[in-house]
């Protein structure tokens, strides 16, 4: 259960960094307006969130 919400928590963190950052990087270089990158409701990227969990679990053999 613990390896569980590790993983969920990693999940979520990195899916909303993921769409803070991908937020205001389209805010610098598109023509200065507001482009909400992600396709859910709410601000959460997936692609980033399945990234950090993928790296944690190359990176450590525990999970």
């Amino acid at each position: 259960m613990n390896v569980f919400l590790t993983l969920a928590f990693l999940f979520f963190i990195g899916s909303i960094g993921g769409w803070i950052l991908e937020l205001f990087y389209r805010r610098m270089i598109s023509n200065k307006e507001w482009i909400n990158p992600g396709f859910l409701v709410g601000p959460y990227l997936p692609l980033y969130g399945f990234r950090i969990m993928r790296i944690l679990s190359f990176s450590s053999n525990k999970y």
